[in-house]
């Protein structure tokens, strides 16, 4: 049932009166709720139930009503009896507007989603626009698409149910795929590991021997975050590894994912750089060894900036001492890791002194 501009011959089409029948409940409601926008006007249920249903017109004194009922057991919904007729003033219909809520606008989308699943709330408002002559907003129509995707999949809550026989299929599906989850004493969700066998073969056979590992927080109802192994290939360009789904940043998780991650990487001696979240650090040292543990500069740099500003130093000294520190962490040799950290003492041996102690072994080339 897509959307279309109004018309009285569709709306009577939808919704033709008494004895029509419909496959279930969702499509009884869904056409009455089109019927009534198509029309102009806006229903109550007086009775509502997946057995009956009694639905009458808000204004007062007006005639329209309808009465359906569930045929037997089954799912089929019959309708009674319809009084197709109203009976409102001018300023009734002067002050229309659809009063549809994100349930019901789901039920009317859920169609348009299952065949565009990435279709944009932007053209959902677009679409209800041009049916209803009224507009909508960006978040009603984000509303919209996040309640028909769950009438079309279900509840999100219900599809961590799938994760294991997701992992399950990826297995039999995919060569050398590695899919692994786990769950709680109570038997909740509570981590998923993904490496696809084609990266796990690219990675082995064509890209440098070394691993980037970051997270990221997880919006939505559940939160959590994402973990994920990143490598370059011969071209340079990002290589994705694996990812895993957990709760937090903490230890144990750090843990848990690179324990995944040593198994499919095959005793092959790989250089894992970080962010130096501390219980990451601590599990690539338990799992890889302290000479595998390398820092990314980006973040060791935005680390040295707070220092700098928090000694006070700002304007061109600060620019100075952020190319100083560029200059040490991709010196080429001995001799100019001196002579620049030289230069950074004559600033402040303070700032030397950070540099010294902040493991430059793990981030300096020299």
């Amino acid at each position: 049932m897509g959307l279309v501009p109004y018309s009285q011959r569709r709306g009577e089409d939808i919704l033709s009166g008494d004895g029509q029948l419909f496959d279930n409940y969702r499509v009884f409601k869904k056409v009455v709720i089109l019927f009534a926008a198509l029309n102009k006007f806006t229903f109550k249920y007086l009775d509502n139930s997946r057995h009956y249903y009694r639905l009458a017109c808000v204004v007062d004194g007006c005639p329209w009503k309808l009465t359906a009922r569930a045929q037997g057991k089954s799912e089929l919904i019959r309708v009674i009896k319809m009084r197709n007729e109203h009976c409102h003033t001018t300023q009734d219909n002067t002050n229309f507007k659809p009063r549809i809520r994100a349930k019901e606008m789901g039920m009317i989308f859920m169609d348009k989603l299952a065949g565009q699943p990435n279709f944009l709330p932007r053209s959902i408002c677009k679409d209800y626009e041009l049916a209803f002559h009224t507009p909508l907003t960006y978040s009603q129509g984000w509303r919209t698409r996040e309640r028909a995707r769950e009438l079309i999949s279900g509840p999100v809550s219900m599809t961590y149910h799938l994760v294991p026989w997701m992992c399950q299929r990826l297995i039999e599906s995919i060569p050398n795929m590695k899919s692994v989850w786990t769950s709680s004493e109570d038997g909740k969700f509570k981590q998923l590991f993904v490496a696809y066998g084609c990266s796990i073969t690219g990675f082995l056979a064509g890209c440098r021997p070394m691993l980037f590992i970051n997270a990221c927080f997880l919006t939505g109802p559940y939160r959590g975050s994402c973990l994920s192994a990143v490598a370059y290939d011969a071209n340079d360009q990002l290589y994705p590894l694996a990812y895993a789904i957990v709760s937090s940043e903490n230890y144990e998780d750090w843990l848990w994912f690179m324990h995944n991650l040593k198994e499919i990487v095959v005793g092959n001696k790989v250089v894992i750089v970080t962010d130096r979240n501390p219980g990451l650090l601590r599990a690539v040292k338990e799992l890889f060894g302290e000479e595998c543990n390398a820092w990314c500069v980006h973040h060791v740099k935005e680390n040295f900036s707070k220092f700098v500003t928090g000694k006070g130093i700002k304007g061109n000294p600060k620019n100075t001492a952020l190319h100083l520190f560029t200059k040490i962490a991709y010196a080429c040799d001995e001799r100019l890791y001196g002579v620049y950290l030289t230069k950074l003492f004559g600033l402040s041996p303070e700032l030397s002194k950070w540099v010294e102690e902040n493991g430059p072994q793990h981030w300096s080339n020299v």
